[in-house]
């Protein structure tokens, strides 16, 4: 049965690389409650983004032709910028969890400083930003 979500609030399975004590490989999933994007917030987030692609790119395709330092330092400002509004974006859309543990083996329980610690993490940061994509278009990402 399909379920419809019109408050846009949606559990979605996010997994994750996982090491034991023994050193071996493996992967884990948990539920992260996402408030997903609409298909207009996705289209505008769209088109935000390709200004932004195409100003660094220039319309010529060829790159951006930094001649300075200052130049390089002003894509580095602007790049930085970018990457903190995505981590304030999944701050604002992220709303709970299911299945997550902490160090004791416990449910980690859902809070701010708790998201916070866990956006932290390089190895879960990359899987919940995705996870938010996936759950606003209803598909897994391709590799």
């Amino acid at each position: 049965m399909f379920r419809f979500a019109p408050k846009g609030n949606v559990y979605w399975p996010v997994t994750v690389p996982t090491v034991d004590d023994a050193g071996t490989i493996g992967e884990a999933t948990f539920l992260v409650l996402y408030r997903i994007f609409s298909r207009s917030e996705l289209k505008a987030r769209s088109a935000k983004l390709t200004k932004a692609l195409v100003s660094k790119v220039g319309a010529s395709g060829g790159g951006a032709n930094i001649q300075s330092q200052e130049q390089l330092q002003k894509l580095v400002d602007e790049t930085e910028a970018m990457q903190k509004q995505g981590e304030s974006e999944l701050l604002g859309r992220v709303l709970g969890w299911k299945d997550l543990t902490g160090d004791d083996g416990e449910p980690l329980p859902f809070s701010n400083a708790n998201l916070k610690a866990v956006l932290d993490c390089e190895s879960l940061y990359g899987p919940i930003e995705r996870g938010l994509m996936e759950a606003s278009r209803g598909a897994k990402a391709k590799n």
